[in-house]
């Protein structure tokens, strides 16, 4: 059942983008949330659910009234950008996501950090008017932020995804400001098929034993250098990002050195504990 509803918003968020007015584009974008809502009421889920659903509601609700309102006015055009640093977790508001993505269940999560970006291509136009000075602060301090979380120590690789799923909204952020639709669509359906395979290896390894075998094949489908879905999302993050100033360039590089060896050490260690991921 699950899997229809999912499909079902998914199918929602591509059809908001296509609507000719911002209010269908709207309705489709809520619709598709309150579907996702159902995803927390599975059967068995290891995380606080409660918390995980209050975290959304309270994110998808005051993220689209700040929207609707800045983009339905001129004047409140800062309610614009709010709501969509709130929508990905973006400077100031990168803790209030991160926890609502980790105390969800792992289709919940995929569409909330994945899918759910894709309704941000209709706002492209929008961006590209506005200045842009206030969208790469965010962005610097939000990779900032996310760094210092990596240097101080993850528990779990679903928090590991989550930073990645944010930093993926803030780069999609500001592609979309700058570089237009085709370049943000691209990259966003890249990082989409990476956050797939990198839950479905998650979801695949028998935890508690260590299986050389699927350890070794689930880190080739993630960083095996040249071929993953891993090393491409990077690649082609970096190709794009090289046309922005020196210290958003700088600060990705940063994060994504860092990242790449967090994410091996993590692999190997937690494939060998018995832990629930």
């Amino acid at each position: 059942l699950h899997v229809y509803l999912f499909s079902l918003a998914g199918l929602l968020y591509i059809l908001s983008i296509s609507w000719p007015s911002f209010m269908g584009m709207w309705v489709c974008m809520e619709a598709a949330n309150l579907i996702i809502l159902a995803g927390f009421f599975t059967s068995a889920v290891f995380v606080n659910r409660y918390s995980g659903l209050l975290g959304l509601i309270l994110v998808s609700g005051v993220s689209s009234g700040l929207l609707f309102t800045g983009f339905m006015s001129d004047s409140y055009s800062w309610f614009f950008l709010i709501s969509l640093f709130l929508k990905l977790g973006m400077f100031p508001f990168v803790s209030w996501v991160l926890v609502t993505l980790v105390n969800s269940p792992w289709g919940v999560f995929y569409m909330i950090s994945s899918v759910s970006k894709i309704s941000l291509i209709y706002f492209s136009g929008y961006l590209s008017s506005l200045d842009s000075s206030a969208i790469y602060l965010s962005f610097l301090l939000s990779f900032l932020l996310l760094s210092n979380i990596l240097l101080c120590g993850l528990v779990n690789l679903k928090m590991f995804l989550a930073l990645s799923g944010v930093s993926t909204g803030s780069i999609l952020i500001i592609f979309l400001s700058s570089l237009g639709v085709g370049t943000s669509l691209l990259f966003l359906g890249v990082y989409m098929c990476y956050s797939l395979v990198f839950i479905g290896c998650l979801s695949w390894i028998n935890v508690g034993l260590l299986n050389t075998n699927k350890v070794i094949l689930t880190v080739f489908s993630v960083l095996g250098v040249p071929f993953s879905f891993g090393i491409l999302y990077k690649l082609l993050g970096s190709y794009y990002i090289v046309c922005f100033s020196t210290p958003i360039v700088a600060i990705w590089a940063f994060y994504s050195c860092i990242e790449f060896i967090y994410l091996a050490v993590l692999i190997f260690e937690k494939s060998s504990v018995i832990e629930v991921w």
